[in-house]
């Protein structure tokens, strides 16, 4: 309970994040080929996606995810602070019967929103594994996060005799667990990539091969998954 109380207020950061995705609005030109006006025309792969990948329809889509995003936030949010003062135990069941069906609609959300913010970035390139790869890399940054919260706040005395040395491990835990996870969604993704060896494919991976890419790609392999395995591996 206590983890999922910084969860949730981590969570309530939602609204937020939508305030902070206006501006992508004044760019979206310069960072999406396909929002260009014309750019169809001349690209039969683009005109074959113009019914998803189209200004009107991936801002709905932008204003869908993050209304869902925020009601599940909110509903916890509320529902867990509600509690505090009522002390009723109906909560917790309700929020936990709630959780299956924000689960499925996380993982539909955020699989699109990955495909429509990320992977249109290069509108010729698509994976099909890219939904899971993305969530991936979210759990582990989020678990990151919650890792160094509570560290800073027991550190600071405001959890220290609530966040137990247990809790840490398992947070640890899910961190080396996803870590490995992440590392296997972006090595499988890849190797089918490489194997196949087809233009419309690997031409995602071309482009950060090369370069100050390069050098990006390298450092994530190796910041992303072996420094921290073997770190976590430890039982310190």
């Amino acid at each position: 309970v206590v983890l999922r109380r910084i969860g949730e207020t981590t969570f309530a950061t939602i609204p937020l994040m939508a305030a902070l995705f206006l501006p992508l609005l004044l760019g979206l030109n310069d960072l999406y080929s396909w929002s260009v006006p014309g750019a169809a025309e001349h690209d039969a792969l683009l005109r074959w996606k113009a019914p998803y990948l189209n200004v009107p329809f991936f801002l709905i889509r932008a204003t869908i995810y993050f209304g869902l995003w925020s009601f599940i936030a909110v509903s916890y949010f509320r529902g867990s602070r509600g509690q505090d003062s009522t002390g009723d135990p109906a909560v917790s069941a309700r929020l936990r019967r709630f959780a299956g069906p924000g689960i499925i609609v996380l993982a539909l959300t955020q699989t699109f929103a990955s495909v429509d913010w990320i992977m249109s970035l290069t509108p010729h390139w698509y994976s099909t594994i890219f939904g899971v790869y993305f969530f991936a890399g979210s759990f582990v940054g989020y678990i990151a996060l919650l890792s160094v919260v509570c560290a800073l706040m027991r550190r600071a005395g405001l959890l220290d005799t609530v966040i137990s040395a247990e809790h840490l491990h398992d947070i640890g835990k899910l961190l080396f667990a996803f870590t490995s996870f992440w590392a296997y969604i972006a090595f499988s993704q890849f190797f089918l990539i490489w194997y196949a060896n087809l233009p419309e494919e690997t031409i995602w991976y071309k482009a950060r091969l090369e370069g100050s890419w390069k050098t990006i790609s390298l450092l994530l392999i190796g910041g992303h998954f072996p420094v921290p395995v073997f770190y976590l591996m430890g039982r310190a």
